[in-house]
């Protein structure tokens, strides 16, 4: 009988230890495929992509063909760390590049406010302020883009940045051919009038003519002359501000006695102090007048002993 117990236990232990070794050998299979599943699938897997980034330089590069007449115009909005500081120093770099400003708007934008009362007669304001400049200048245009290098180093965040080239070039050709052709036109209209022998009629009218006709020249030159100063030099504005600044200011408030009624506490304490005082001055009153009370208590104690003495 021990025997045959003994003999069951060996058989039921063998069993055991061979499912656990069957176990053990199904969990290594299946750890071996899901690392060739992975792998699989990491070569398979597509290239991460690149995380996005919000635009923080505010660097140009405006090289253009060299027979191309362009207007550059540049407009950039960005936030500061100290608006008066940058605004400082945009105006001398400016100046260092052959530039100059046009226009210049420094001012403190008030967003919010509010009040709170801190005591019975005094408020305090509290405002946010953002500090806020619009800065209008003109540089050379072959300068336009180191300038605008030097003030990307006060950038702390971007809003936006607009670059316009605008293309000139046919109009100011077109512009030079017609005030050539009109001074010729002139010219020979001069002559004509010099040389031909024609009424004061007509020749007024010819003269006429060739008056129109220069001013006509005249204002194609100054339009050439504007062109040309457009082309020399670009116009950039710059808006700049800064973090809001909370300022704080306490007032005293006039309106504290009309608009706030105290307890009746206060109220009792306010009337024995001024009854007192009341009081003192009514004391004092009669300290001033001794001289009075002693004639008017001397009368009356006079007239009651003459009364006495005649009903005597």
């Amino acid at each position: 009988m021990r025997t045959i117990s003994f003999a069951c236990f060996i058989i039921l232990f063998a069993g055991i230890i061979g499912c656990n070794n069957q176990s053990k050998r199904a969990a290594e299979k299946e750890r071996d495929s899901l690392q060739k599943v992975g792998a699989a699938i990491q070569e398979n897997a597509p290239l991460p992509q690149p995380s996005s980034e919000v635009a923080k330089d505010i660097n140009l590069n405006t090289n253009t063909p060299k027979d191309k007449k362009l207007i550059k115009t540049a407009e950039v909005r960005f936030k500061v760390h100290h608006v008066l500081k940058a605004s400082e120093k945009i105006e001398d770099l400016t100046a260092h590049y052959g530039g100059y400003i046009t226009y210049s708007n420094l001012r403190n934008v008030e967003q919010n406010s509010g009040s709170s009362r801190i005591s019975r007669d005094s408020v305090l304001i509290s405002k946010q302020i953002v500090v806020e400049n619009e800065i209008m200048l003109r540089v050379p245009n072959d300068k336009l883009d180191t300038l605008i290098r030097e003030i990307n180093n006060f950038v702390v965040f971007l809003d936006y940045r607009t670059i316009k080239l605008d293309d000139v070039t046919f109009r100011y050709a077109a512009n030079q051919k017609r005030a050539a052709t009109m001074q010729k036109y002139q010219q020979r209209q001069t002559k004509h009038i010099d040389t031909k022998e024609s009424k004061l009629k007509e020749t007024t009218n010819a003269e006429e003519t060739v008056l129109n006709s220069q001013l006509e020249t005249d204002e194609l030159s100054i339009r050439n002359q504007e062109l040309e100063d457009q082309l020399k030099y670009c116009s950039l504005t710059l808006y700049i501000y800064q973090k809001p600044v909370i300022v704080r200011e306490t007032i005293a408030d006039f309106d504290y006695e009309s608009s706030f009624k105290p307890n009746i506490f206060i109220r009792l304490l306010n009337s024995i102090i001024q009854g007192w005082r009341i009081l003192e001055e009514i004391i004092v009153f009669l300290v001033r007048i001794w001289g009075i009370i002693l004639l008017v208590v001397g009368g009356i104690l006079g007239y009651r002993l003459a009364v006495k003495k005649i009903k005597k």
